[in-house]
């Protein structure tokens, strides 16, 4: 039967000319659609061939409708993300269609970022950029990070390399992870790294086992010097109770990504959800989805979530 391969990419195609060359092997038609537009009126949908979606979710806002996952002949969705909580698994998988994701490619710049915005934290950059960098001595004395306790909340790839760099720059590193284990670093509960560490970093994926862990509570029990840096828009806490927490010097900072970055009085730093952005990256994660799309085509496939 013929194969069709759709790439739902409207922010461009990423694919070099080889990689395209690849694709173009695997599939007997491929199709690039750069613009946003429903499902069903993609082109030649309704005929009879076998049909794969590989999407950025940019195309169809972060959700991609049970319907489209009634395509006629549809065999496979591959995702260019790590998250897959914008489809239905469970669907997916009683139509009989793979859903395969890209894992591990953005541990190095995530981890980055959230150590960037941890030391621009540190340094109180935001009271500074708020009084147009004007310096205050009284207010904008800022702080080191040797010495100092870095609390990491799981201890997945993203959490470990977070930790690995903590502890270059001379940081006592604890942590708490629900089933991961490195003995380079000290293991806690929960509570004591909420109550023991000066920079807190959060690096749990938001799903229903991970939902409602970091309670207000814990929250409330950070020292007055503590920095909390988020490095998703996740939100697995009370995301207004650190605001006011900053605002009433009960906590020195919080750091966090949002898609339409507000500002914020105080040592709040609020950036744009780019921490994956990086050359490295994203060549990383189209070489990733790359193997995907051809591996869903061959019976293949690598990543399958289903």
């Amino acid at each position: 039967m013929k194969s069709r391969l759709y790439i739902l990419a409207p922010n461009g195609n990423d694919f070099a000319e080889q990689q395209m060359s690849v694709l173009s092997g695997a599939y007997d038609e491929v199709l690039h659609i750069n613009k946003v537009m429903p499902f069903s009126d993609l082109p030649l949908i309704a005929d009879n061939c076998e049909k794969v979606f590989a999407i950025d979710p940019d195309f169809c806002d972060w959700n991609i409708p049970n319907s489209a996952l009634d395509t006629r002949g549809l065999l496979a969705v591959c995702l260019d993300t790590t998250s897959y909580s914008w489809i239905d698994l469970e669907y997916a998988k009683g139509k009989g269609i793979s859903v395969t994701n890209v894992r591990g490619w953005s541990t190095e710049s995530v981890a980055e970022q959230s150590i960037l915005i941890a030391m621009n934290l540190a340094r109180k950059l935001p009271l500074l950029l708020q009084n147009k960098m004007e310096i205050n001595f009284e207010t904008m004395r800022g702080a080191e990070l040797r010495g100092k306790t870095a609390g990491i909340i799981g201890l997945g790839k993203i959490g470990t390399r977070i930790a690995e760099l903590c502890a270059a720059f001379g940081m006592n590193v604890c942590y708490w992870s629900r089933k991961s284990q490195d003995d380079r670093f000290a293991k806690t509960e929960l509570a004591d790294v909420f109550k023991n560490a000066d920079f807190i970093f959060p690096a749990l994926s938001k799903n229903k086992d991970t939902e409602g862990i970091i309670k207000d509570l814990l929250l409330k029990s950070m020292k007055s010097g503590a920095i909390f840096t988020e490095i998703s828009d996740n939100f697995l806490y009370n995301h207004n109770l650190l605001l006011d927490m900053v605002k009433n010097n009960k906590i020195y900072g919080y750091g966090f990504e949002e898609l339409h970055p507000k500002s914020y009085e105080g040592n709040i730093l609020a950036v744009p959800p780019v921490a994956y952005y990086t050359t490295e990256a994203m060549n990383r994660n189209t070489a990733q989805w790359l193997d995907c799309i051809v591996g869903v085509k061959n019976s293949a496939a690598i990543n399958k979530l289903n």
